[in-house]
């Protein structure tokens, strides 16, 4: 009983002794504004899960975005909002859940930095990112995006403030690429998804035939 309610399953070896293997859970992080969550962003999420591309979803309304003037709905409406969508569509079964982890900062987290700190949050988990196709066309670069230099101190020059974490974002983390409209990604013989030129850990969300 302690075993199963740890998540742990225990089985036997050759030697007869009982070993502990835990099972590593997947974790899609599915972030935005949800200004306001939509049947679009559940249809979505829900999509997610049945595709068996992540074992649960989770949304993650983004912090304040000082870039972003138009969006003017505090962080905690935006994460209610997302907790009353998700209870009204989903049974409490569904592996559907909201996160908090943004919208109690500050100011909104760079991607990389949001991911280690889900990661070191919870040890275990593999988190992937969710995204759209509209992020891998001509002109955008996920190599590109930065992070929050915490070295940087006031006085130093701003061009120092942030920094490139793109290229370790696409290293350590996977992402779920969701094809969107108008948004085709170009697939070659050498490459049949099209994927491996943006990054080594991209798929494809699929549903199962």
């Amino acid at each position: 009983a302690t075993l199963a309610a740890a998540g742990i399953g225990a089985f036997l070896v050759p030697n007869g002794k009982v070993t502990q293997a835990q099972s590593v859970k997947r974790v899609a992080v599915y972030g935005g504004a949800f200004d306001p969550p939509t049947n679009s962003h559940m249809t979505c999420a829900s999509e997610i899960v049945h595709s068996g591309c992540a074992d649960e979803v989770w949304l993650v309304p983004c912090g304040p975005r000082p870039d972003k003037p138009k969006l003017k709905t505090p962080a905690l409406d935006r994460y209610c909002m997302c907790q009353v969508a998700v209870n009204t569509v989903f049974s409490p079964e569904f592996p559907i859940r909201v996160s908090d982890i943004d919208t109690r900062r500050e100011m909104a987290a760079f991607t990389y930095d949001l991911l280690c700190s889900l990661r070191d949050a919870h040890p275990g988990v593999q988190f992937t990112f969710v995204i759209g196709s509209d992020w891998l066309q001509p002109g955008t670069s996920i190599a590109d995006w930065t992070s929050l230099n915490h070295k940087w101190k006031p006085g130093m020059p701003e061009s120092e403030k942030y920094i490139v974490t793109g290229d370790k974002l696409l290293r350590e983390f996977e992402f779920l690429v969701i094809p969107r409209p108008g948004y085709d990604v170009p697939r070659t013989t050498a490459d049949p998804t099209g994927l491996k030129a943006f990054g080594p850990r991209l798929q494809w969300m699929k549903m199962p035939e």
